[in-house]
């Protein structure tokens, strides 16, 4: 009797040590298929084989010692079609409007009724963008990623989102590591990417109205995220956006 009793109770202990070694393995499983499927989700959200071009306003005011210093006003187009793009900004501090207007593989700027080679510091942005038809705003996620972790929720002051961390490998070859931020409906809502440990830039879309999956406005909060606070560096509005609407070929001219 006492051997069935030890035996039953040595069993339990095996069976519970064996559990107790598998379950860190399947709550990591868990985690990774979680991450996946929201990533999975944000990119077919993100991407749309059915755009096939692309209009808004940009509003855009720049910040230091969260004191606005600077404001900017665009309008943008992405012809993904055409393979073209405009985007035409108030400056006053050179005359008034100026266009950058990129088609056929130049950009060129538009200036007091002259055209000039655009400088290079000018055209960022530029490069890469007919690479997929992408819902502008909220960026692509890239192909090349790899999860390195599912964090569960995570707290950035007042937002509260479900945290993937990716590494990936950008356009110049430099490996990055980032934070993916979801909203409880899967939907992306920020993303922060490490400078150094605990340190880096951090971006929330806000505001977000949309109709049949295309966003109407959006506003995005850039901040320079430490140890200690949060930093506004920037604070965009995107609206009166047009997806798939007649565009003015003579903007292009």
């Amino acid at each position: 009797m006492y051997n069935k009793m030890h035996n039953k109770m040595y069993s339990t202990i095996i069976i519970s040590a064996l559990l107790n070694l598998m379950l860190p393995n399947l709550v990591l499983a868990q985690g990774l298929e979680r991450a996946e499927n929201l990533i999975a989700s944000a990119k077919q959200e993100l991407l749309r084989n059915d755009v096939s071009s692309l209009q808004q306003d940009v509003y855009t005011i720049i910040y230091e010692n969260n004191v606005a210093v600077q404001e900017l006003n665009v309008y943008q187009i992405f012809d993904y079609s055409q393979q073209r793009m405009l985007q035409r900004m108030l400056m006053p501090q050179m005359g008034g409007e100026v266009s950058l207007i990129y088609q056929d593989g130049e950009i060129t700027m538009s200036m007091m009724g002259l055209k000039l080679p655009a400088p290079p510091e000018m055209t960022q942005g530029f490069t890469g963008a007919f690479d997929s038809s992408l819902v502008q705003g909220k960026g692509g996620i890239p192909d090349n990623y790899e999860i390195l972790s599912y964090d569960g929720e995570q707290s950035y002051g007042s937002l509260i989102a479900e945290q993937v961390s990716i590494s990936f490998t950008n356009s110049s070859g430099s490996p990055v590591k980032a934070k993916l931020l979801f909203s409880s409906e899967g939907h992306l809502v920020g993303n922060f990417v490490e400078s150094s440990p605990n340190n880096g830039i951090l971006v929330v879309y806000e505001d977000i109205q949309a109709q049949d999956g295309f966003p109407l406005s959006m506003t995005i909060a850039t901040y320079n995220l430490d140890e200690v606070r949060a930093t506004l560096l920037a604070r965009t509005v995107l609206s009166n956006i047009k997806v798939n609407a007649e565009i003015d070929a003579s903007l292009f001219e």
